[in-house]
């Protein structure tokens, strides 16, 4: 049998995912007003299914200083009307379905993608860009 891994190398290197088909728009929402979205795919490039891929948004200012950040678990895709009329709490709620996040961010094999999408419900008036990475991503314990 192959030795145990450290505990601290449950969490995968990032590298073991890749984000595509990236996207960032402004929605404006009836009950919380202009709203920036980032969606996409995680795209699961190892050899082995993987799971509970989480990312981080930024949202910066023309000097790159970071004025909003946000984790989302990955797994819950939002429809456009989601977006346009669910409030802050409804939405919050819906981005931490654990069913869905159970259903589409489990087991995801060698090539396999999973759906995400990261709200930001404050625009800084001085946002000029973004950055998104994944912060963290397990192997999968589905057998």
């Amino acid at each position: 049998a192959a030795p145990e891994k450290p505990a601290e190398s449950k969490a995968q290197p990032i590298d073991s995912v890749s984000l595509d088909e990236v996207r960032q728009f402004m929605v404006d929402n009836a009950k919380i007003g202009r709203i920036v979205v980032i969606q996409g795919v995680a795209v699961n490039i190892s050899k082995t299914p993987k799971e509970y891929i989480v990312i981080k948004a930024r949202l910066m200012d023309a000097g790159q200083r970071v004025l909003s950040e946000v984790e989302q678990v990955a797994g819950v895709p939002l429809t456009l009307f989601q977006l346009q009329y669910l409030s802050e709490a409804e939405l919050k709620e819906t981005l931490g379905n654990r069913i869905a996040i159970l259903t589409n961010n489990t087991n995801i094999p060698p090539g396999g993608k999973v759906s995400f999408a990261v709200v930001f419900t404050k625009v800084p008036e001085s946002m000029r860009t973004f950055d998104l990475n994944v912060v963290s991503v397990r192997e999968s314990t589905a057998r």
